[in-house]
């Protein structure tokens, strides 16, 4: 390697050590220290440092090894996995002035160079049908407007974001709170194949790394971070997609809600932010005008059901559909076949506008 290979090499296997962070990271870095030199000379931190964390510093010195660094180079090649460091012109460049920024993002997929036109969208795993409905035909109509939509491909209205993205034929990004080869939650496997076929899952955690629950809120502060604006839809007062909109609105980001039914808990969220000055959208022209985004005349979508052709399993799904909702795991056990292959049928069926999953990994028709 040259010594600009060696500089990003080092860089990436500091910041893949575990139980690092970035704000422990950028301090190593703010102190002339080099990711080499630490490699080379872990004991060096204790004397510029006596303080530093001594589980963290456990954690270097047995990294500080050729075996481990070699260990996780040939890991990323094998799972498909690059990192794009915080130097690179290929960093999310919304997301690099912003404090505590990841020192490292390893991605699978394609990593979009250009987020000039970006939001994400998030909120919760509980959500009912119409959010579920309002959220995919709201991404839907963003992504046909060439806005990238970016969202945490949870469960619920996370994963309806980027169904709505991919609906429109157009690319997705998630932000995980795992390693990038981490599927996670399993029910979305067959999502995350298919963002992985246009856009990309990144992750600032390394391969391998397990969705811990201290590893999601720092997920959300990218999801806070990295895009133009935040629009929220239904949640709780106390989740996920309140902590992300607690990040976008501490570095200034805007915030847009989706209003919900006032009978449902899960509208508390958004109409709660409404209240508070967040601004209202109910469509994708609302959200555009407010951006000061072009916004196009949107694309007529077609009867996809019309148009879909099923195929011998999927008809038969359909059918067992027509006498009532079924849960992923009992279809697959109905049809006979591996709970892989019904997640790929109900995504692509998904994707065609014929069913629905709902909470509870529920299938319904539309």
């Amino acid at each position: 390697m040259n010594q600009a290979d060696d500089f990003e090499k080092y860089w990436i296997w500091l910041a893949s050590v575990e139980g690092m962070t970035p704000k422990y990271f950028y301090t190593l870095m703010g102190d002339c220290f080099s990711a080499q030199e630490i490699f080379e000379h872990p004991q060096s931190i204790e004397k510029r440092f006596p303080r530093f964390p001594k589980s963290l510093l456990g954690h270097i010195h047995r990294a500080a090894n050729k075996r481990c660094i070699s260990e996780l180079f040939e890991n990323m090649e094998r799972e498909g996995i690059a990192a794009v460091p915080a130097f690179s012109n290929d960093f999310p460049y919304l997301l690099a002035p912003r404090c505590n920024y990841p020192p490292v993002l390893f991605y699978k997929g394609t990593l979009p160079l250009d987020w000039e036109h970006s939001v994400t969208m998030v909120g919760t795993r509980d959500a009912t049908n119409n959010g579920l409905k309002n959220m995919e035909d709201f991404a839907c109509e963003l992504a046909q407007q060439d806005v990238l939509v970016v969202s945490g491909m949870a469960y619920g209205l996370d994963g309806a974001a980027h169904k709505g993205a991919l609906k429109a034929g157009k690319r997705t990004v998630a932000v995980l709170g795992c390693g990038a080869d981490i599927i996670y939650p399993r029910e979305n496997t067959a999502l995350y194949h298919e963002i992985l076929n246009s856009g990309a899952v990144i992750s600032q955690f390394p391969p391998g790394a397990k969705p811990k629950r201290e590893h999601f809120p720092a997920r959300n502060a990218v999801l806070a971070a990295i895009t133009n604006a935040l629009i929220v839809s239904e949640g709780k007062e106390r989740s996920g997609a309140a902590i992300t909109c607690n990040f976008a609105e501490k570095i200034g980001k805007p915030v847009f809600a989706i209003p919900g039914d006032i009978r449902f808990s899960t509208s508390k969220l958004p109409n709660t932010l409404i209240q508070s000055g967040a601004c209202l959208v109910q469509n994708a022209e609302d959200f555009l005008l407010e951006m000061g985004w072009k916004c196009s005349a949107p694309h007529k979508q077609k009867d996809a059901k019309k148009q879909y052709k099923l195929d011998f399993l999927a008809q038969q799904l359909y059918n067992l559909l027509l006498k009532g909702d079924l849960s992923c795991e009992t279809a697959a056990q109905a049809l006979d076949i591996p709970i892989e292959k019904m997640y790929a049928m109900v995504t692509e069926m998904e994707m065609q506008g014929i069913i629905q999953t709902l909470p509870g990994n529920i299938l319904s028709l539309k």
